[in-house]
């Protein structure tokens, strides 16, 4: 567990090499999974359709409330990321999927059902180019987001320091990634 908030927390996960986890939905929260290293594939299923999406560093995809999933690591290497859940988690709204996409071994227990028509699925890249700069100062890059919240992969140049600001409606948790600073 890392820093949590009523409002939403962040949690890092690790998955061992070769390893796939248990198919389940969490109904009534949002998540979204960045990708710190390794590689897989995580499954989403839903009313509206289903797909398998590769994982890999600086990718990040979204769960919204009731979509059903699963993932899976590479039989290289660990896959490593960070959930980022809205509301907070809690174990009541998880709920294990009767239905699979890959067995206990990591192999596909069945055909994929079609090409998704569920739109509010999102799947996003940290890109070279910032999508903006922050009033701080800083370059940010978004990811996913949801009613609930959302995220943004943020960079400060080394030797540079953001204006201080204030928020009055925005909760905030940050993960750092690399590099050193004060805050």
């Amino acid at each position: 567990m890392l820093p949590n908030l009523p409002r939403g927390e962040l949690t890092h996960a690790t998955l061992a090499a070769g390893r796939t986890s248990k198919a389940a939905r969490l109904d009534g929260l949002a998540e979204a999974f960045y990708v710190i290293s390794g590689a897989g594939e995580i499954w989403r299923t839903g009313s509206e359709g289903e797909e398998v999406v590769q994982l890999r560093a600086g990718r990040c995809v979204s769960m919204p409330p009731g979509t059903g999933f699963q993932y899976r690591a590479t039989e290289e290497e660990a896959l490593s990321f960070i959930v980022a859940v809205m509301p907070r988690w809690s174990a009541e709204r998880w709920q294990e999927l009767g239905t699979c996409f890959w067995d206990d071994v990591g192999r596909p227990a069945r055909v994929l059902g079609g090409s998704p028509s569920n739109r509010h699925w999102q799947t996003n890249d940290v890109t070279a180019k910032p999508d903006y700069i922050a009033p701080d100062g800083s370059e940010i890059r978004l990811l996913p987001a949801c009613a609930a919240g959302g995220l943004a992969h943020c960079t400060l140049r080394a030797g540079s320091r953001t204006t201080a600001v204030t928020h009055r409606t925005v909760d905030e948790i940050w993960f750092v990634l690399g590099g050193q600073g004060e805050v």
